[in-house]
């Protein structure tokens, strides 16, 4: 027995005892008979019929402390922690910690093909994409510059698929000697997506984590994102 068991059992067997002998006692089953002893007839007639309220009551908040005690240490069993697992990108240079194993999915759109480590949580609504695709380079046009065309574009390719993303906030940070950003979305009415995404060579590198606003799903999204790294370089 858990020493929380214990402490609930012990709570209310004080009481459970008290208001048992007081009902037994009440209705002369302990102690002397009627017509034996006569100052015991005499306490009976002022307080027995007190005794006959009083003991029940106690009974009944003796097993209302118990319920009360056994509601609050029960409830669903702990489960067991997740089991962040660290998975790499298709082409070995990006990776990212998943809760759950993810599955290896191609995406095109707007002509691009993005190589996507994907995991989605049903249940807790939640969606983890680990991902690289192909953007080439555009003479005159740095890292910084595109991954800041990336920041100003990214709603309105997302309102062409139908989704809703207003800008929140956004990180600007460096791997390695690679630039890159933390953005933060606030994607329709119940979700928040966070991508933290890198350019190295011509491809986009990028974790993104798309959570509802519950503490632990948020928490999720953000070591998601924090958990990306660029693990070498393609040269």
């Amino acid at each position: 027995m858990v020493p929380e068991s214990v402490g609930v059992l012990v709570e209310g067997l004080i009481p459970f005892l008290g208001g048992v002998f007081a009902t037994l006692l009440a209705f002369r089953v302990v102690g002397p008979k009627p017509g034996v002893n006569p100052k015991q007839d005499d306490w009976h007639r002022r307080w027995g019929g007190f005794m006959r309220v009083c003991g029940p009551l106690l009974v009944v908040f003796a097993v209302f402390l118990w319920v009360k005690g056994i509601n609050s240490h029960s409830g669903p069993a702990p489960t067991q922690p997740n089991l962040w697992v660290r998975h790499t990108t298709s082409d070995d240079v990006a990776s990212a910690e998943f809760p759950a194993p993810p599955k290896a999915v191609s995406k095109e759109a707007h002509g691009v093909v993005a190589h996507n480590v994907t995991l989605f949580e049903k249940e807790r609504d939640c969606h983890f994409i680990l991902s690289w695709s192909v953007v080439g380079s555009v003479p005159a046009v740095s890292n910084e510059e595109m991954l800041d065309r990336l920041r100003e574009l990214y709603p309105t390719l997302m309102a062409d698929q139908g989704k809703a993303m207003n800008f929140v906030s956004e990180e600007k940070i460096v791997d390695t000697g690679v630039p890159g950003r933390v953005l933060v979305f606030k994607a329709g009415e119940k979700h928040t997506q966070r991508i933290k995404c890198y350019i190295e060579n011509g491809r986009l590198y990028r974790a993104i984590a798309t959570t509802t606003h519950g503490p632990t799903e948020d928490a999720d999204g953000v070591r998601f994102v924090s958990s990306f790294r660029l693990e070498k370089s393609k040269k």
